[in-house]
């Protein structure tokens, strides 16, 4: 549920609201007994996540007009950031690498990828992750909604 507020100053906030479960994590999503997400249900569909070592290698999500599935590698050697959202459930146990994602049946979209997103890690002296840039391409003319396209880089700088 989402709760649009707006300010005296007439700025406007939106604020998502989630139900909890008993074990204080987002009611709409299902889990493993580790506390990983295997499965999300939403008003139009369904996310269903394959997991390998702690990773969600390979997303499924399911619509009434189409079927989305992002690959996603990992680099191995570098344990993952802290979960910004722990209320969704444990994040991926690595660091992110490349996600890919892609349609074999959209009838409003390109069928194929509709895009790609890479990420580079800059590691500090202690071999924490100083800098993240996450390169997204999507030059395929898909007409997906999220991404312009082209290319979007964004740099995030970490501090201890």
């Amino acid at each position: 549920m989402q709760r649009v507020i707006r300010d005296p100053d007439g700025i406007i906030n939106l604020t998502t609201i989630f139900p909890l479960n008993d074990r204080g994590l987002d009611a709409r999503k299902h889990y493993d007994q580790e506390g990983y997400t295997t499965d999300t249900l939403f008003a139009d569909g369904r996310i269903k996540k394959k997991r390998v070592n702690g990773n969600g290698v390979k997303y499924w999500a399911y619509y009434s007009d189409m079927t989305l599935i992002e690959s996603v590698d990992f680099d191995l050697s570098h344990p993952n950031l802290p979960n910004k959202y722990p209320f969704t459930g444990k994040g991926n146990r690595n660091l992110q690498v490349r996600a890919i994602l892609s349609s074999p049946d959209a009838l409003l979209y390109k069928q194929g990828e509709l895009y790609r997103v890479n990420s580079y890690y800059e590691f500090d002296q202690y071999n924490r992750v100083k800098r993240l840039i996450t390169y997204g391409r999507n030059d395929y003319n898909s007409g997906w909604p999220f991404m312009n396209n082209g290319v979007t880089v964004e740099v995030t700088d970490f501090e201890y």
